[in-house]
């Protein structure tokens, strides 16, 4: 009896879902009727520039608020405090994911840096005398954090934003009393690193600038950018549930960046023009994929592991779209 209900659970649940699919094809296909000429390379880059701005100056606001939070919860570490920096990260992180669509991938090894080992860092209670803050012999400085950071793998993390993650949501707050362990040189620690990281995202921010100004854009060079994008949210995601907070998960990551790739899609950069004139049905299923993607993450909080499962299928087809889209860019195209 059990099984025969489960089994009429399951065909009701695919068949909401090819419900669904069908629902979205069709929407998007009203919606690509209206997007059928590409803008000039002028109006593209307008557009571009106008929609990386909109996504930097909230980014690095974000990015001063956790400098200041951060600097709060040190000058009175209580679980007010703490909450106020657990929100501000939150905030900067998810504005960073947003904003950084078009940057290039090698960015993330010193900003975004993840997975991480927190015993490369701090002490941990099978073993209390690793990590950096423990080791008497390292000074605390920017130069040090620089060499220690993935010196010999890459989740032997110093830098970025989930050390400081690891600091407002993991370590007990005991940790930052003056009565605990090294707490002078883990607050340094900290301090720091929040630093760095605010002028990190302000210096790049501003190197992306700078690199939109100088270079003509086009919707090639889109393309590939918005590819290895998706490669390296293909590669973490298999890490999906294991990223703390459990509460703010990287399916919450994976959403903020789909969101932004929707909108370079769309209006007013309209990479859908482009695509249309490369293969105007693969633009139809990238889309309605696309928006699948964002309407199952939107409707769950934690992803169980059927649903886990049909995202990663998911971002894997449309990553390889991608691959084939870049295919049939012509070989004196302008990239």
């Amino acid at each position: 009896m059990v099984y025969h209900q489960s089994s009429r659970l399951a065909a009701i649940g695919f068949s909401s879902l090819a419900l669904l699919i069908l629902v979205l094809f069709a929407g998007c296909a009203e919606r690509l009727e209206t997007e059928t000429d590409a803008q000039d390379p002028i109006q593209l880059a307008i557009a571009i520039r106008s929609w990386q701005q909109g996504k930097t100056e909230p980014m690095v606001q974000a990015m001063e608020q956790l400098s200041e939070a951060t600097e709060l919860f040190f000058r009175s570490p209580t679980i007010e405090s703490r909450l106020v920096w657990q929100s501000a990260w939150i905030s900067a992180h998810d504005n960073f994911l947003g904003a950084s669509i078009l940057y290039s991938p090698d960015k993330f090894q010193r900003i975004d840096a993840w997975p991480m080992e927190a015993g490369f860092l701090d002490s941990l209670p099978d073993y209390p005398g690793s990590g950096i803050v423990s080791d008497g012999t390292l000074e605390i400085t920017a130069t040090s954090l620089e060499e220690q950071h993935q010196i010999t793998d890459a989740s032997e993390v110093a830098l970025g934003f989930h050390v400081l993650e690891y600091y407002a949501f993991e370590r007990d707050i005991e940790d930052f009393g003056s009565d605990a362990p090294n707490y002078q040189k883990r607050q340094q620690l900290v301090q720091l690193v929040a630093e760095l990281l605010l002028v990190d995202i302000t210096s790049f921010s501003r190197a992306q600038e700078t690199e939109s100004e100088a270079n003509q854009n086009s919707y090639p060079l889109l393309l590939l950018k918005i590819q290895r994008r998706f490669q390296l949210v293909f590669s973490k995601f298999d890490l999906l549930g294991e990223h703390i907070p459990p509460n703010y998960g990287s399916a919450q990551n994976i959403t903020t960046q789909l969101d932004a790739i929707a909108e370079l899609l769309h209006e007013p950069v309209g990479l859908n023009h482009f695509l249309i004139e490369l293969d105007p049905e693969s633009t139809l299923t990238f889309n309605a994929t696309l928006l699948e993607a964002q309407t199952l993450l939107s409707s769950m909080e934690q992803p169980d592991g059927v649903t886990s499962s049909r995202l990663v299928l998911l971002i894997a087809f449309l990553e390889q779209k991608l691959g084939d889209f870049v295919t049939l860019l012509p070989v004196e195209g302008e990239i």
